[in-house]
């Protein structure tokens, strides 16, 4: 018996000594292809390595024991987390795909990074990969396959886009880059085309007032456009073309590459795009229905970590936007009869640095971002060619002066703080400083805008886990502002000099059910500032004569209260991964912005005011369900239902001769109670991908302009619309290192397209709905090494 227990005791301490200094091995995916930059660290994070360009790594486990936990990460799979006496006697990592994204890691559930299925808070996203299955060429065409969100056309002109969050207009919505706001009203008006796919990594999505952590205007909900960073060595480079409506075609040519250093403690990414489309003209009118486009993008995502636990990161990017929209575009734009030309220049950067401490209690980020945008413009009609002996007309005289130019610029600078107080508490605090500037010119129209608002905003925020199934998030944010604007037409000047003091609370619970279901609920309170928003940058032409926005002096601040209840489901399987969501939301709107009361100006130009209705309540469900199978199918497919009425019926129009003659609604405009999608990925084989996609809108109520001259405004009900399009992408050929894809398919295959758009140069150019683009062919080649 002793000489059994020696015997086992010297061969334990013979195992120990025998037992290496590294762990070493390689990654690979199911397919057996290598990974590169995998994560392989302890679970403490003070000991870790990544992957080389043979997916090889080597972990020093002298201090580790056989017990202790190596977890493996990698963008886009399955993390892992094995003990280290199991990756000793098995040291080669598979790794599965996460196809429906379910371990994505968010930023905007608490200005901090943490795995989506265990934020606080809801949060919806949108990645490069669902960007490219729909042959998204813009931020805007692929913003609709998220539930609750629809991107619509408001100008046949100047294609004019903006993002409804739960029904609400783009100017109840934030629009955030890499979690700063400089998204600015200016860039407001056509920015969402903008953004080239090659630019994104992801965009997250929060519906609701919950993401008021993030200032002002935060109502509908904040998109946040996490732009892409160096993850490997690569390049991609993609051409394309596109035949719309059997006569518009465009064009657009894409290069990506990346680069990282060996250790992948440095790397960069860059990007160019070009995109021109010519003009669509659906009913042969002679004005087009969708505009001439040129498009130029090229950017930089540069990082630099001088530890795992320190991260400097910078990023730059530049756009040349122009598009026309109207009639005859051979001419200058004062000699059409309808003539919408807009010239865009935009640049933009962020630098932040972010610290961890050696325990990952302590956490802290700096940063400053700033984007600056230019524009030149036109919105006028009633031009001409003159000739030699022609004097000039009033008509000429109007045109002529619907020249103007813009400039806005937008700086952001904050910290923000975490400290995991005890296992129970993490307290989070921040500051954030905001300058905007714009200047909206228009010197023949007498039309001149100039805003200035100052914020200065603070936030604290306690997260308690109360037990390993309740966690309750509880934050305050304080915003300082200081507005300044003078806004000057025809009929006079309105100059604003205001401070505000604006707190915003909110209030999240999330219960775990069990590891794959979770509650979510919440409160916050949000708000928009009486100012100039992007819907009041942009010019219409209506009956050929120029609109214009113009504020009410007595607006107030607009306030939302909004309640949230949510239910998680998500489940992996060993082929499956399957993911159920819903959530209902009811928002309160106080002092809600209307646009009512169109009149017509002396000078020729038109005017519509924007006020302050009685209230208004927002509420709806969405529904949201996802699933892949193996590696050959990918399901995604959301819901949403909902109603926006105002709480009394409110005045869209009135006859000035007799107030009898009016126009009221209940129901807020262009926000229909059904709309939905549906996408499909499947993989015949590992060289052929089909890709179908539809989306779904109901039936809405749409202003229209009928009559020019008394500006007599009636509300007329749309058609329901199904688009639905197929994608077939091919491997054409291959090497060790590189591919080459061909796509090909049709997008709107049965033309659910508008078919009563108004005609010729008195037509109301906002009376348009329904999906972006009439029936397309699309056909590309892409390169990736």
């Amino acid at each position: 018996m002793h000489k059994t227990i020696l015997l086992l005791f010297f061969s334990f301490f013979s195992l120990q000594a025998q037992r290496p200094n590294f762990l070493s091995g390689t990654v690979q995916n199911l397919a057996g292809e290598t990974l590169i930059g995998v994560e392989i660290f302890s679970s403490d994070r003070k000991i870790g390595c990544l992957s080389d360009a043979e997916g090889r790594y080597k972990l020093d486990i002298r201090t580790l024991n056989d017990s202790s936990l190596i977890n493996i990460k990698y963008i886009g799979y399955h993390s892992q987390s094995h003990t280290l006496v199991k990756l000793l006697n098995n040291n080669t990592i598979h790794l599965k795909e996460d196809r429906l994204g379910l371990e994505e890691v968010v930023v905007s559930a608490n200005r901090k990074a943490i795995a989506a299925h265990r934020a606080p808070i809801m949060v919806n996203r949108i990645n490069n990969r669902l960007l490219q299955d729909v042959q998204a060429l813009s931020l805007a065409e692929g913003l609709s396959f998220s539930p609750g969100l629809r991107v619509e056309n408001n100008c046949q002109s100047c294609g004019f886009t903006q993002l409804r969050i739960n029904g609400l207009d783009g100017a109840y919505s934030q629009v955030l880059v890499n979690s700063r706001p400089i998204f600015s009203a200016l860039m407001g008006v056509y920015g969402l085309e903008m953004f080239p796919p090659s630019m994104i990594e992801r965009v997250e999505v929060v519906k609701g007032a919950a993401s008021a952590i993030y200032g002002a205007s935060a109502i509908g909900g904040t998109l946040n456009i996490i732009t892409k960073e160096a993850q490997s060595q690569g390049i991609d480079i993609s051409t394309g073309i596109k035949l719309i409506g059997a006569s518009a075609l465009e064009q657009n040519q894409q290069m990506a590459a990346s680069v990282v250093n060996k250790d992948y403690s440095s790397g960069a990414y860059l990007f160019a795009f070009r995109r021109k489309r010519d003009h669509f003209d659906a009913n042969n009118d002679g004005f087009s229905e969708l505009p001439k486009l040129e498009n130029i993008s090229a950017g930089l995502d540069a990082y630099w970590k001088a530890s795992s636990r320190k991260k400097l990161r910078y990023n730059v990017f530049w756009m040349q936007e122009g598009r026309r929209g109207g009639s005859d575009f051979n001419l200058l734009p004062h000699q059409s009869r309808v003539a919408e030309d807009l010239q865009h220049q935009v640049l933009g950067a962020g630098l932040s640095y972010e610290w961890t401490d050696e325990k990952l209690e302590q956490f802290a980020s700096f940063y400053s971002s700033a984007q600056q945008v230019f524009r030149n413009s036109y919105y006028g009609a009633g031009g001409r060619v003159l000739g030699p002996n022609d004097s000039l007309s009033s008509s000429d005289i109007l045109a002529l002066n619907a020249y103007g130019n813009s400039r806005d610029i937008n700086w952001v600078n904050g910290f923000q703080y975490s400290y995991q107080v005890k296992p129970l508490l993490k307290l989070s605090l921040g500051a954030e400083q905001q300058h905007n500037a714009i200047v909206d010119n228009m010197p023949g129209y007498n039309r001149n805008i100039s805003q200035r608002v100052n914020s200065l905003g603070s936030f604290l925020q306690s997260q308690w886990f109360l037990s390993s199934e309740l966690e309750v998030l509880a934050g305050l944010r304080f915003d300082h502002l200081q507005l300044n604007s003078q806004y000057r037409f025809v009929e006079g000047d309105q100059t604003t000099a205001r401070n505000f003091n604006i707190a915003s609370p909110r209030l999240n619970l999330k219960y775990d059910i069990n590891p794959h279901a979770s509650l979510r609920t919440g409160y916050s309170r949000g708000f928009r500032a009486p100012q100039a928003f992007n819907e009041d940058l942009h010019i219409e032409t209506v009956g050929g004569a120029a609109l214009f926005v113009e504020l009410d002096p007595n607006l107030k601040t607009e306030f939302s209260h909004s309640f949230n209840l949510s239910y998680s489901l998500q489940k992996e399987g060993k082929k499956s991964e399957q993911q159920f969501i819903a959530e209902s939301f009811y928002t309160i709107l106080e002092n809600p912005f209307i646009l009512s009361e169109q009149r017509a100006l002396s000078n020729g130009t038109a005017l519509i005011t924007k006020r302050n209705g009685k209230g208004a309540m927002v509420y709806g469900i969405n529904l949201e369900y996802n699933y892949a199978y193996a590696d050959w199918l990918v399901i995604r497919s959301g819901l949403s239902m909902q109603r926006n009425r105002y709480q009394e019926a409110e005045l869209i129009w009135q006859n000035p001769d007799s107030s009898d003659d009016q126009i009221l609604t209940e129901d807020m405009l262009r926000s229909p109670e059904l709309y939905g999608f549906f996408n499909l990925k499947y993989s015949l084989n590992p060289k052929l991908d089909f890709n179908a996609n539809l989306s779904y809108s109901g039936p809405m109520l749409v202003p229209h302009v009928i009559n020019p001259e008394t500006e007599r405004t009636v509300l007329k009900r749309s058609p329901d619309f199904f688009d639905f399009g197929l994608i077939a992408d091919f491997r054409l050929l291959e090497g060790d290192n590189w591919q080459v894809e061909l796509n090909a398919g049709v997008q709107n295959i049965f033309n659910a397209y508008q078919s009563d758009f108004d005609r010729g140069a008195e037509r109301d150019a906002s009376y348009i709905y329904g999906p972006l683009q009439p029936r397309t062919i699309i056909i590309g080649l892409r390169l990736k090494i």
